[in-house]
């Protein structure tokens, strides 16, 4: 096992449903990025790994997102035709890679911010561009392919380690002598 495999485990991320589900794309991931990974680990062995699996995700959701949008609107005409001329039913078979990395990238970077518990916002930002661009792609409704993106978020920040902040003393004595 990979350390980029390795870490993943250990924060669950092979877990997440969608993640699971979809064991073809999670194995080209850490094949194609594990010896990138390794390498990060080694010349900044003073970063924490979990912090380096997030610059790593960070930068392959960027990557693919950039693959994906420079070719979303062929890909979406292709879905169209094989639609038209194979019919819905057979149009299943013809997968996008692209597209299915970007899903997976994306699931396990949200959960990984859920998991640092990092602001809700940005996660979600992303998720809905994500899904905005994936939509006619995946043939899902942006709304669905969002609220999946943010389940793995919750995810996340349920099986985190790190405490919620609790209020600051000032704060709490503000709150206690005006509330």
């Amino acid at each position: 096992m990979t350390k980029l495999e390795a870490q993943l485990k250990a924060i669950q991320a092979d877990s997440i449903p969608s993640v699971a589900n979809d064991g073809k794309n999670w194995q080209l991931l850490c094949d194609k990025h594990s010896d990138f990974y390794a390498r990060v680990l080694s010349n900044k062995p003073d970063i924490k790994p979990i912090n380096h699996l997030l610059g790593l995700l960070t930068k392959l959701h960027i990557e693919e997102t950039s693959s994906v949008t420079s070719y979303a609107e062929s890909a979406s005409a292709m879905r169209q035709l094989i639609d038209e001329k194979v019919g819905p039913e057979h149009s299943h078979k013809f997968d996008e890679l692209g597209s299915q990395q970007l899903s997976l990238v994306t699931h396990l970077w949200v959960y990984l911010q859920g998991y640092l518990r990092m602001d809700f916002s940005l996660a979600n930002d992303h998720a809905f561009n994500t899904a905005e661009l994936l939509s006619p792609m995946l043939q899902s409704p942006t709304h669905e392919l969002r609220a999946q993106f943010l389940e793995s978020y919750y995810l996340g920040v349920e099986r985190s380690p790190i405490q919620e902040k609790s209020e600051s003393k000032v704060m709490a004595l503000i709150k206690r002598l005006f509330g």
